[in-house]
């Protein structure tokens, strides 16, 4: 009895200890540590290091020692900064989730000498900056390594006073998870033609803290181990070999935009590893080295366990059983039934864990090879090579799992019919078809119908946030300023809200998400990357002259699909991933001179312009074809954005203009008109039209004479008749839309044209997304347009991509006055609609 019950104690030891042991093993602790940069240095886009000392050896430039360097002269990239962090500081077998990186702005008293620190921190208040993965580790035979902001990128964001900059590097960590640690560059993004920045970070004062998780395992191996390759720490220069050091005319900056030749300049390190292999300690595979594999053992603990049952209960008979080879006899099973459950319970546990195990257990992934057969290769499958598009040798793998996948090879663009396991870019360039090259992109068009192919995403990149039931749209613009418009958040998707009510876009609900820019380049970039870390579809950019032309930059950087609103033309040439189907800053400064010297010949022009490189080129066009026409310009000023005050400049334009331009946002010209109005000074006024002002100035709005030029249609709520009349149906429309889905949005107040240019915004994206079809991809969304798209939904006026550089597609306008309708309200009503020739 005492024998039988030991080994029942011991089986519940056994079973119980291995259950300890498998839910211990699994078990993970969130903890964090600071961890120290281990390389910092800068490079620069010229072979003049602009922070170098020059005078310690003649012929020779020694770097500054002190700071890394992110800058930007005249636009362009002036300098970037490289760092790394020594992860391998992390416990062994650590899973980071997270970094944190802060920088400090270099203060005088910590620059190598005042000369130059003139050059540190120049308007660090416009400053962006952008951190992104590098393909390679920094090394001597490669110190400028090409980077990676499509997979792994983050935006620096800066506190108050612009002293401390932060950066959440989570999409870096993942990328270092998945390629190794190879570390970062800090790289300047332009938010204007003409940006002239710079920002200066103390190394000493770079710090970072990781956010890691260590599974509980028995025995762990001690952390801590160096690094093959390193040199251990180093006083301040660094060490032998530290990447550039004192080097003149060094390797050009790669990977990037800037490709002039450069100086490397090289900070102190605190562990300096040039050459060393990327570190993996902080690797995430689900079956990594530093992972047990627990079911065999408990499987073996459980046989045990049933045989020593088993054992202790037929110890009298087991010869015989054995001789016999026969099963138990069921007097036997009766005799000792505590034995027989102990060994019953033990081995089907042990086989019933064992199960699970096998099939929930992480397979090893291969990232070589993942990224092989997630790639969209014209006219070939994972498993065949390419020899130009269309052109495939060897046989295609199959799809995902399935039979049949992309097909068999072929030439010219055929390939054979096949499933793709459900993921439509991995036979979008299949099957027969012409390719032809547009805008410096490969699109393809096949030969059997549907939407045009642009060759720009591979993989999971061209399906990013659309799946068979959800596409994420994202949008950057300033709802800081929705109060001023009595608009709400909830106000902007009623239009989705009827469609996801009628089945959605091919079965797909409609998510659409907007991100405050605060009507600021910096804010605005912050913004796209949270759109980008949500894993949108397609990127929308809201009205900003000031916001697009940053965010067209980052989008590039970051191959993110960027739709965007009225922006300045130049500084978008060969831009691959932004589209607009509205006219260029330069198109409606042709516009606005057009309706000047239809109406206003003979009449005496004045201006108020917007001083930046995003608004000027517009009135430098209508400067050029006023005077052509013979017109007099008799005061030209330029104001500040939030100047709020122009009374000096309307003084000077009183009594002088008869017309006056206000190229500047909705808010400052209403203070131009009600200052004007202050000096009784009523000119008539070439703006934006927005209800905005109607309904700010109210009774005074009759005053003067308002014309606008938009891209956008008017809306005076309850109106249909006059020129509203030819698109009535579609106002009928949006108010019904609204009285169903938000009853509460305020249409009669100033957002209410916002809200039907947003809703008639939204209603040419369903439309773009139709023609997409239910395979949409983002290849195809960019195909559509760099084929020549020509259409567009109604209200909007058409579009024409088949124009110019094929990212351009709008070319039309439509004219505003302002008068009172018939129920009595003063408000803005199209004279022309959609037109090409104000006038």
């Amino acid at each position: 009895m005492r024998l039988r019950r030991a080994v029942a104690g011991a089986g519940a030891l056994v079973v119980g200890g291995f259950v300890i042991a498998a839910a211990t093993a699994g078990a993970a602790q969130t903890q964090t540590l600071i961890v120290p940069p281990d390389h910092q240095s800068y490079v620069s886009a010229s072979a003049v290091d602009p922070y170098g000392d020059y005078t310690t050896s003649p012929g020779t430039v020694q770097p500054d020692p002190t700071s890394i360097h992110v800058s930007m002269n005249g636009g362009k990239e002036q300098t970037r900064s490289y760092i790394h962090y020594a992860l391998d500081y992390l416990p062994t077998g650590a899973v980071a989730s997270k970094l944190t990186a802060t920088f400090q702005l270099t203060d005088k008293a910590s620059a190598p000498a005042t000369a130059i620190f003139n050059l540190y921190n120049v308007k660090p208040e416009q400053a962006i900056v952008q951190a992104c993965a590098l393909t390679k580790q920094v090394s001597e035979a490669e110190p400028t390594p090409a980077y990676d902001c499509a997979h792994g990128s983050a935006i620096a964001k800066p506190n108050a006073d612009f002293t401390l900059w932060t950066i959440e590097l989570r999409a870096l960590v993942e990328y270092w998870a998945a390629h190794g640690n190879t570390g970062a560059v800090l790289v300047p993004i332009a938010s204007t033609s003409s940006d002239t920045w710079a920002v200066s970070f103390l190394t000493s004062a770079s710090s970072s803290r990781a956010t890691f998780t260590v599974p509980t395992v028995k025995n762990p191996v001690p952390t801590n181990q160096p690094t093959q390759g390193s040199t251990g720490n180093t006083d301040s220069g660094g060490s032998t070999g530290s990447t550039g050091g004192g080097t003149s005319g060094g390797a050009p900056l790669s990977g990037g935009t800037a490709t002039a030749p450069g100086s490397i300049g090289s900070a102190p390190s605190v562990a300096p590893q040039p050459g060393a292999a990327p570190s993996t300690a902080n690797q995430t595979s689900p079956a990594s080295d530093n992972s047990r594999t627990w079911w065999p053992w408990i499987l073996l603990g459980s046989i045990m366990l049933a045989g020593a049952a088993v054992g202790v209960a037929q110890r009298d008979k087991l010869i015989p059983l054995v001789q016999r080879i026969g099963p138990p006899s069921i007097v036997a099973l009766r005799a000792h039934p505590r034995a027989y459950t102990v060994a019953g319970v033990a081995l089907s546990w042990g086989l019933l864990f064992t199960g699970y195990s096998i099939v929930v257990q992480p397979q090893r992934h291969d990232n070589q090879q993942n990224a092989a057969n997630g790639s969209s290769v014209p006219g070939v499958g994972a498993g065949g090579q390419t020899t130009g598009p269309g052109a495939t040798t060897g046989a295609a793998a199959a799809g995902a799992g399935s039979a049949g996948g992309n097909g068999a090879s072929g030439t010219n663009g055929s390939g054979g019919s096949g499933t793709n396991g459900g993921d439509p870019s991995l036979n979008e360039f299949s099957g027969p078809g012409v390719w032809r090259t547009i805008s410096g992109v490969q699109v393809f068009f096949p030969a059997k119908g549907g939407p045009p192919v642009a060759k720009l995403y591979s993989g999971k990149d061209d399906t990013i946030g659309i799946t068979s039931n959800k596409v994420n749209l994202c949008a950057h613009a300033a709802t800081t300023y929705g109060p001023a418009f009595n608009i709400e958040a909830s106000d902007l998707n009623v239009y989705w809200q009827w469609r996801n009510a009628h089945g959605g876009v091919y079965g797909r609900q409609v998510n659409a998400t907007y991100k405050n820019d605060d009507y600021k380049p910096d804010k605005a970039v912050q913004a796209a990357q949270s759109c980008k870390d949500d894993k949108t579809f397609v990127l929308l950019g809201g009205i900003g002259f000031d916001q697009i032309p940053a965010v067209r930059q980052w989008a590039e950087q970051n191959h993110e699909l960027y739709l965007h609103h009225i922006a300045v033309g130049a500084g978008s040439e060969g831009k691959r991933y932004s589209f607009t189907s509205l006219p260029t800053v330069e198109d409606m400064g042709k516009f606005f001179a057009q309706l000047a010297i239809s109406k206003f010949r003979g009449k005496k022009l004045g201006i108020l312009y917007r001083q930046s490189p995003n608004w000027e080129p517009a009135v430098k066009v209508f400067r050029t074809m006023v005077k052509n026409a013979g017109m007099q310009i008799v005061g030209d000023y330029a104001v500040q954005k939030d100047q709020a005050n122009y009374t000096q400049e309307l003084a000077q334009l009183n009594g002088k203009a008869d017309v006056v331009l206000a190229w500047e946002n909705a808010l400052a010209s209403v203070e131009m008109i009600k200052q004007a109005q202050g000096l009784r000074y009523h000119p008539t006024w070439l703006l934006f039209p927005f209800n905005l002002q109607t309904n700010t100035l109210r009774e005074t709005a009759d005053d003067q004479e308002l014309y606008g030029v938009a891209a956008w249609n008017a809306y005076d709520p309850g109106y249909y008749g006059g020129g509203f009349s030819s698109y009535a149906k579609e106002i009928k429309e949006f108010e019904a839309m609204y009285r169903t889905y938000d009853p509460g949005a305020d249409l009669s107040g100033p957002g209410g044209d916002l809200l039907f240019l947003n809703w008639e915004g939204q209603k040419s994206i369903d439309g773009m997304l139709q023609i997409c079809g239910a395979q949409c991809t983002r290849n195809k969304i960019a195909g559509i347009m760099l084929a020549g798209y020509r259409g567009g939904a109604k209200p909007a006026c058409p579009v024409d991509f088949s124009r110019g550089d094929h990212h351009h597609g709008g070319y039309l306008v439509n004219v505003f006055h302002a008068g009172r309708d018939p129920n009595g309200r003063i408000n803005f009503m199209p004279i022309q609609r959609c037109t090409s020739q104000v006038g």
